[in-house]
């Protein structure tokens, strides 16, 4: 499923695509740690397509090679992407907001683990220099962590960037550690700036209850983040999206008692 959010590309501003990749249902509990164990949500494995004229990106990548490490979730980036005429050979960039399997797994073609090599031929793939340092030193050792064998098959073409850093006009990398060290939003400029909030908030849950214990590899300063960005968004009245809350999107955050409202928004 896709969905385009109608923003003119022919002025310099980026046409921006929602690739769904993946719905499915799973237990609360799994992003939210004190959740009832009873109760399901639908999640959704969402990645981004930004277009202008001269210039292809995708912001993460789903599961793809990696889709063992992630419950067998199958993800075909590839047919979504041919969806909208686009070719591996089109895309110029590859932003990773951080090397978990479900985003960086469909960066990667061959066989896993050994023979392995970037999926987009014509691509640099950009990713926060803190979470490439972290993978390369072996990550957490989490089962869903394809960040060790990932930076080794896209060496050639992986660029670790600092903090806080334009990767492309008018598109941002943004540090939101707590999830991983290095995890990062990415902010897309425009008349209505868009910011992909990534794995900050797995669940409408986690905006209502920010409080919320997350099994984050910090969950101290991942709260922090949480807390923090979702302020801002709610701040600047700027539209969210999120790697695994289902459309429609995307979303503006707004105050409600001692959390937020996620409200689904259409963009005109």
């Amino acid at each position: 499923m896709r969905r385009q959010l109608p923003r003119a590309a022919d002025d310099g501003n980026w046409a921006v695509t929602v690739l769904e990749l993946k719905q499915f249902e799973a237990p609360l509990s799994a992003f939210v740690v004190d959740a009832d164990p009873g109760v399901r949500v639908r999640v959704a494995v969402n990645a981004l397509l930004l277009q202008r004229r001269g210039q292809t990106i995708i912001v993460d990548a789903g599961t793809g090679v990696m889709a063992h490490l992630i419950d067998g979730l199958q993800m075909d980036l590839d047919a979504a992407l041919r969806a909208h005429r686009v070719k591996p050979s089109d895309i110029d960039l590859v932003i990773l907001t951080h090397l978990h399997g479900d985003h960086v797994g469909g960066a990667l073609h061959g066989s896993w683990p050994d023979d392995l090599r970037p999926a987009f031929p014509n691509a640099r793939v950009v990713a926060p220099a803190v979470e490439v340092e972290w993978s390369r030193g072996g990550g957490s050792g989490r089962s869903n962590e394809g960040g060790p064998v990932a930076v080794a098959a896209l060496a050639p073409v992986l660029v670790a960037v600092a903090d806080d850093v334009e990767v492309a006009p008018g598109v941002r990398l943004r540090p939101a550690p707590g999830h991983t060290p290095g995890h990062s939003v990415v902010e897309v400029d425009g008349r209505e700036p868009l910011v992909f909030a990534a794995d900050l908030i797995h669940a409408i849950e986690l905006v209502e209850r920010p409080q919320a214990v997350v099994p984050d590899i910090d969950q101290a300063l991942g709260l922090e983040t949480r807390r923090r960005l979702l302020n801002e968004f709610a701040d600047r009245g700027v539209d969210v999206l999120a790697t695994h809350i289902p459309g429609p999107a995307p979303a503006r955050v707004e105050r409600s008692g001692s959390g937020f409202k996620w409200v689904p928004r259409r963009r005109d």
